[in-house]
This record gives structure tokens, sequence and C-alpha cells, in this order.
């Protein structure tokens, strides 16, 4: 499992488990039971305050968003509203982007330089970097 995977799987594990913490009993028992006179509770102040500031929140609405996404693209398109429906076009056509950026790199990287305009050459360049970049991130992870 690549790193990237790994770390999401750990962070959604983390916000799995805060979720869970709703008062300070729950603290006290996600610390092992320990009790230190003090510290449980401000753990448990910590946590409050991190789950309604900025970070946390826009985290909840990425998931809602991400949840509300997956809803309106697998829903036949006769059944949804005005509004999911056109949040269903604008999903569509940024997969298409998706794709035929796709199509545009698969191109590039396999013809020649001399054929390209500077642009091209430019995103020619970066796509090589980032494939050189991927090679060494694989090979330090195996070693």
């Amino acid at each position: 499992m690549p790193a990237a995977e790994t770390k999401a799987l750990k962070a959604k594990s983390i916000i799995n488990k805060l979720k869970k913490l709703e008062t300070i009993e729950d603290v006290r028992v996600a610390v092992g039971g320990h009790f230190v006179e003090g510290l449980v509770s401000r753990l448990f102040d910590v946590i409050l305050s991190f789950k309604s500031g900025a970070i946390y929140q826009k985290h909840l609405e990425n998931v809602k968003t991400q949840s509300n996404d997956a809803f309106v693209m697998k829903t036949a398109y006769k059944y949804l509203d005005e509004k999911k429906k056109k949040r269903k076009d604008e999903l569509r056509m940024i997969e298409a982007s998706k794709l035929l950026a796709l199509d545009e790199d698969k191109y590039l990287s396999k013809t020649a330089n001399k054929l390209l305009n500077e642009n091209q050459k430019k995103r020619k360049a970066e796509l090589q970097l980032i494939q050189a970049a991927e090679k060494a991130k694989k090979q330090m992870t195996t070693t």
C-alpha cells in the first residue's frame, strides 16, 4: 500500500476516533482508563476546541460533499432535482476534463520534443520530473 494511502487511512482512523470522544469519560477510556487529575479534562478541552475549529469543520464539510457527490453520480438523472442535476453535469465535466488531461499527458510523453509547442514542452518536462520523483520515492520506501 502506498504511503499516501496509509497516511489517509491513519487520518480517517483518527477522525473516526475523534467523533466518538464526546465526554470526559470517553477520553479517559481512550487513554487507557488512567486518570491524572486535570490532564484528562484538559485533553478533553483541547479535543473540543479542535472539533469546533476550522480544520475539522472543513474536513466534515469535505466528507459531506464527497458523500453527496457520490449519491448524485450513482442516482439516475430522472430522479434528481434541478440543483442535483446541475451538480451531476458539473461532476461529469470535471471527470471528462481529467480524462482529457490524462490523454494529453500520454500524448506528450510519447511525442518527440521537436513536434511540441513551448507549453507542451514545459508540461512534458513537468511530467518527467513527477515521474522521477515518484520513482525515487518508491526506491526510498522499498529500501
